[in-house]
This record gives structure tokens, sequence and C-alpha cells, in this order.
């Protein structure tokens, strides 16, 4: 999931927070049948269309399949739904943008 979410923001160049609210369905195709990224900003309340490549398509494919079960479990459509280790009981959670500067600073 890490690199996944690192490759989507260092070709994107998009903000932590929008990569962190990607949701299911967020690559699209153009007219040309290119992959397009669907953002939406909660900073501008603006969404934006950004044309990609075929590996962030890959890694938005990625985080789709990494999460699928914990997104089914959770109700929710965002891709950055983990097990969560600690707590209890055990369960799923959205990353946040603490703990992933924690594991980008450990990685």
């Amino acid at each position: 999931m890490l690199k996944s979410l690192i490759e989507i923001g260092i070709d994107t160049g998009i903000r932590l927070s929008e990569v962190l609210d990607l949701k299911v369905g967020c690559i699209t195709e153009d007219f040309t049948g290119k992959p397009v990224l669907h953002i939406f900003s909660k900073k501008n309340n603006t969404e934006r269309f950004i044309p990609v490549s075929i590996r962030v398509k890959r890694a938005v494919q990625t985080l789709e399949q990494v999460s699928a079960e914990g997104r089914k479990k959770i109700q929710s459509d965002k891709l950055t739904i983990y097990w969560l280790k600690y707590g209890k009981p055990p369960r799923y959670g959205r990353l946040l943008q603490a703990t992933f500067r924690d594991q980008l600073k450990s990685f």
C-alpha cells in the first residue's frame, strides 16, 4: 500500500490529503482512452482531472485490490483502508496522514 501511495503522489504531484481521499473508480478514461485520475480537493472545494501514466493506473488498481476486504467490512469507498494492528477489538480503519508520515519516515 505504501509503495502505491508514494507512486501516485510522486507521479501526479497531488497533496497527501488528496491521495488519502482517493475513492473506488477514481481512474477513468478520456475520449482517447488514456487514464485520467479524478481528484476532489477539500482545501479548495474543487475537483480536477489529471492525466496519469499506466504506472499510476496500476497503483490505484493495487490499492483497490488490497483494500477490498476492509472496504467491504466497514462499507467505505476509500482506497486507503487497512488492518489496524492495535486496538480492541482488532479492526479495519482509514489511513491517516500522521500514520502515513510515520510509516514513510520508518521506510
